[in-house]
């Protein structure tokens, strides 16, 4: 089952979002080969096509530890200051896919706007 987690960003941050994924004894598993997507959008039931944000990673920081990075750039976390929604899902070598987590993404106002 997905675990349910929020994430908070400030609008126009750059941010690093890092899952890890473990086995039922909570060691990482080798996730070679795997790809992943990280997709946020207005409403759970918009299409993918017209997510706020969708990245998909293939290349993974620490694979044999199952450990990979979304790369949000400021560019990408440059939309308006509200609640999203997002999961991320994974696709394993023999093509089964699973939700690993979902949830509320919530962009907050940044301040500084002069940047």
């Amino acid at each position: 089952m997905a675990q349910d987690t929020s994430i908070t960003i400030f609008r126009g941050d750059s941010e690093n979002i890092v899952t890890t994924v473990k086995d039922s004894a909570g060691v990482g598993i080798d996730i070679t080969g795997f790809t992943f997507w990280l997709t946020i959008k207005t409403l759970e039931s918009d299409a993918d096509a017209v997510a706020v944000i969708q990245k998909e990673v293939t290349t993974h920081t620490t694979p044999t530890s199952g450990i990979t990075t979304f790369v949000l750039s400021n560019t990408d976390t440059d939309i308006e200051a509200t609640d999203y929604q997002y999961d991320i899902q994974m696709k394993n070598t023999t093509g089964e896919i699973t939700t690993l987590v979902r949830g509320t993404f919530v962009v907050k106002q940044d301040i500084t706007l002069s940047t």
